[in-house]
């Protein structure tokens, strides 16, 4: 299988590139036309022992994943991207790095679009929207090294030039509102920021410094929200993210909930 993804490996400098500053950071790329699930192809590059800070970028995603075991397919003209990132077992909070692919791609999107399309904002977790239509999905992956040591791979995929419209929810792309606007525009851009904002982290040093900034993007902050889990619903006002990244939830009798994982709905 291996062997076949490698055959369909379409990369043009005149294409996808990095931008100089990830260059610059020690960051690779590998481009592939289409490829089942570009997490799937980071994660046997680390089998492999040979990635760290490498971008696996496809132009089509036939079998890509979204979080709690949904689908999330990328067509042709969108862009799928993941990073694969070495980490040791010191660092204990690699969840929050979806935080910083949220602001990163926030920042991204908020460059190239057009000012009169400037409301970007993010829904906890890591739904990086344009108003209430959700533009961009971002799943995180854990998985283990030839080392002992492991890797956490982070997916993105970003409507470039059409959305699903077979969603429980309102989703947009990049080209409503600048056709001129290509894939490999946004991930360059994107490869920037991605390098400004993990330094920024700096392997959890930069903890408080990476909610603060999610906070100030986030979207529903101090409204009412339906937090819809596996097995229960809760609603009440969104307070804020504490220090977890985790949801908190004001009930309607001055309780405050913490939530770890769940849909949020306005």
């Amino acid at each position: 299988m291996r062997r076949i993804l490698r055959r369909s490996v379409c990369f043009s400098v005149d294409d996808f590139q990095l931008h100089p500053i990830a260059i610059s950071a020690g960051h690779s790329l590998k481009y592939f036309c289409s490829v089942g699930s570009t997490n799937q192809v980071a994660a046997r590059e680390v089998a492999d022992g040979q990635a760290d800070n490498l971008w696996i970028v496809a132009g089509e995603q036939t079998a890509g994943r979204a979080r709690r075991g949904r689908s999330w397919q990328t067509v042709s003209g969108n862009l799928a991207a993941s990073i694969a990132l070495n980490m040791d077992h010191t660092v204990n909070a690699t969840h929050l790095l979806g935080f910083v692919a949220a602001i990163a791609v926030a920042r991204t999107v908020s460059t190239l679009l057009p000012k009169q399309f400037q409301e970007i904002r993010v829904k906890w977790p890591n739904d990086v929207m344009v108003g209430k239509a959700k533009l961009v999905g971002i799943l995180l992956e854990a998985v283990s090294r030839p080392d002992k040591q492991r890797s956490v791979i982070v997916g993105m995929g970003i409507n470039i030039t059409s959305a699903p419209t077979d969603l429980p929810y309102e989703a947009t792309y990049i080209n409503q509102y600048d056709k001129s606007i290509t894939g490999a525009e946004v991930f360059k851009e994107l490869t920037k920021n991605w390098v400004e904002v993990y330094s920024l982290w700096d392997y959890d040093r930069g903890r408080s410094a990476i909610l603060d900034q999610w906070r100030q993007v986030a979207t529903g902050i101090g409204k009412s929200i339906s937090v819809r889990g596996a097995d229960n619903e809760v609603q009440g006002t969104f307070n804020s993210i504490d220090e977890e990244g985790r949801l908190i939830i004001v009930l309607a009798n001055g309780q405050k909930e913490i939530i770890t994982a769940g849909d949020v709905v306005f």
